[in-house]
């Protein structure tokens, strides 16, 4: 029979399956089947974070509400399609 490899998904230590089953890591202390998301603000060590997106929905990184009012480096404005470039219609 054989046997399977469990490593926590936060710190990439092997676990035994008994580990795993008590839902804290020995090694890190977190959930080790589920990921922490620190937060990506200068300084800050927040797990209480949300995926944020800039002006053009791109995907920038888990940010939490502190920083992403204070310390946020991307536009969070939503971008105006319509307003940039050429249009095929006459009535602008």
């Amino acid at each position: 029979m054989e046997t399977q490899e469990f490593h926590c998904i936060n710190c990439d230590e092997m676990l035994t399956f008994e580990e795993v089953s008590s839902q804290t890591c020995p090694h890190c202390g977190e959930h080790p089947t589920m990921r922490t998301f620190y937060c990506q603000g200068n300084g800050c060590h927040s797990k209480d974070t949300q995926p944020r997106h800039d002006a053009y929905g791109l995907f920038t990184g888990h940010y939490c509400d502190d920083c992403y009012e204070n310390n946020y480096p991307y536009r969070k404005d939503r971008y105006d399609y319509a307003a940039a470039g050429e249009r095929m219609d006459d009535d602008y």
